[in-house]
């Protein structure tokens, strides 16, 4: 990856396919340990161009690796200013080179304008790589307390976790 240089930015309506494929690249990992009805419930699989129209309230980034799309990141800000990941995906041939970081700090530099304040997001806790990537990027495991308080207060309508899931959250700095 060191003589193309990975630039990020904007998609286009146009490319909805390319990141399509970006985000459906996860679907044979996950159907390892998900059943189809979970996977269908988590919508795996079922990336829509809309989710690409501003329209949606939700903002997005491609990383382009020369033309290639090979990775996305789309998220939106919580009235509490927290910036909710909705989804963030690479390529698996270009996983474990810091795309999914470097499309996360973008993240962070943009919002931060806006007034945001933390990172927040959710998985399921049979994802590892999505619980490692966590980590490594420096969110934590939240608990039902953490969502009572600043800043991840109102990040969610109902506190209970689902004991199936894990909730994520980085204070920004």
């Amino acid at each position: 990856m060191d003589k193309v240089k990975l630039s990020i930015r904007k998609p286009k309506l146009s490319e909805h396919k390319e990141v399509a494929k970006v985000i459906d690249s996860e679907e044979p990992l996950y159907k390892k340990y998900f059943s189809k009805e979970h996977r269908e419930w988590l919508s795996i699989g079922s990336f829509s161009k809309i989710a690409l129209d501003k329209k949606t309230g939700w903002n997005s980034l491609v990383a382009l690796y020369g033309n290639k799309i090979v990775g996305f990141v789309s998220w939106y800000i919580k009235p509490n200013k927290v910036v909710y990941i909705c989804s963030i995906e690479v390529l698996p041939a270009f996983q474990h080179k810091g795309i999914a970081s470097k499309l996360l700090k973008k993240v962070e530099s943009v919002t931060k304008k806006k007034g945001a304040i933390a990172l927040g997001a959710e998985s399921q806790k049979k994802a590892f790589w999505v619980r490692d990537f966590n980590l490594k990027y420096g969110f934590r495991k939240l608990t039902e307390k953490d969502l009572k308080k600043k800043p991840f207060k109102g990040m969610f309508k109902n506190v209970t976790i689902n004991p199936y899931t894990y909730v994520w959250g980085k204070e920004m700095k």
